[in-house]
C-alpha cells in the first residue's frame, strides 16, 4: 500500500504466485568509499514485523558484509595480478629459450622445425607444419611437417597446391589467422579435404601466417584430434 511501490512494470505489484509480502526490509551494502555494492533484502507475510532494533542489527551486518566483500575483491585482484605476472614471466622465459634455440639454427628448415615444435607444445597440438614461400610469394619453397604425423596424411598434404583451400595454404595466401574447431565446421569449410581430415582425425585445424617487413613468408599449421579453442592469450 506504500505509494512509492507497486507502480512498476511488468506486474505493478506482486507477480502472480509470489509469496505475499506485507513487511519489507532492504538495507544497502555500502563500501568505504560510499559506493553501493549490493543490498540485503528481507520480506515477511505479516505487517509490522521488522523493528528499529532489527534494522540497526541488519545495517551492522551490512557494514561487515561490505568490508568482507571489499577484502575478497582486493584478494582476487591481487591473485589475478600474481597470475598475470607468472604468465608474463613464463612467456618471457619461453621467448628467451626460443630465441637461443633459433640463434643456433643452421638454416631456415631447422629454424622452422624449432618454431613449430615450440608452438605445438605451447598449444598442446599433436602435429604441425611450416610452409615457406619463395621470394615471389607464389610458390612453395619449403614444406615441413612435425609431430605425431600420419604418414598417409603427410604424403597427401605434400601433394597439395598453394591454391588448395586448407588452413595452412589459406593463411599463407591471405596473411590471416585461420582456426577451425569441430568436425562439422572443418567439413563445412573444407569439404574437399574430408578424406584428409578423417585420415588425420583432425578436430582442430588452424594456421598462423608468418610476416616479415610487410611480406607474408609462409604459415605455421597446427592440428589436433581434440577440440582446442584459441584464446586471445
Amino acid at each position: 500500500k506504500d505509494p512509492r511501490y507497486g507502480k512498476m512494470a511488468p506486474h505493478y505489484g506482486m507477480p502472480k504466485g509470489h509469496l505475499p509480502v506485507a513487511s519489507y526490509l532492504a538495507v544497502p551494502v555500502t563500501a568505504r568509499n560510499g559506493e553501493v555494492i549490493g543490498g540485503l533484502f528481507f520480506g515477511h507475510s505479516q505487517p509490522g514485523v521488522f523493528t528499529n532494533a532489527e534494522e540497526d542489527a541488519i545495517a551492522g551486518i551490512a557494514s561487515h558484509a561490505a568490508i568482507a566483500i571489499e577484502n575478497a575483491r582486493s584478494y582476487e585482484a591481487q591473485r589475478h595480478a600474481r597470475v598475470a605476472a607468472e604468465v608474463a614471466r613464463m612467456r618471457t622465459e619461453r621467448l628467451l629459450k626460443l630465441t637461443a634455440e633459433l640463434s643456433s639454427a643452421l638454416g631456415a628448415e631447422e629454424a622452422a622445425r624449432i618454431v613449430v615444435r615450440d608452438i605445438r607444445h605451447l598449444l598442446g597440438m599433436e602435429a604441425g607444419g611450416v610452409l615457406l614461400l619463395d621470394s615471389s610469394s607464389n610458390r612453395i619453397e619449403t614444406f615441413i611437417i612435425d609431430g605425431k604425423v600420419v604418414q598417409e596424411g603427410a604424403d597427401y598434404a605434400r601433394k597439395l597446391d598453394l591454391s588448395t583451400p586448407a588452413p595452412l595454404f589459406d593463411a599463407a595466401r591471405t596473411g590471416e589467422l585461420v582456426w577451425v574447431v569441430g568436425e562439422d565446421r572443418i567439413v563445412q569449410r573444407y569439404p574437399d579435404l574430408e578424406s584428409l581430415r578423417r585420415t588425420t582425425d583432425a578436430r582442430t585445424w588452424g594456421a598462423v601466417p608468418i610476416f616479415f617487413e610487410g611480406r607474408t613468408l609462409g604459415a605455421i599449421g597446427l592440428r589436433s584430434s581434440s577440440e582446442r579453442h584459441l584464446t586471445d592469450e
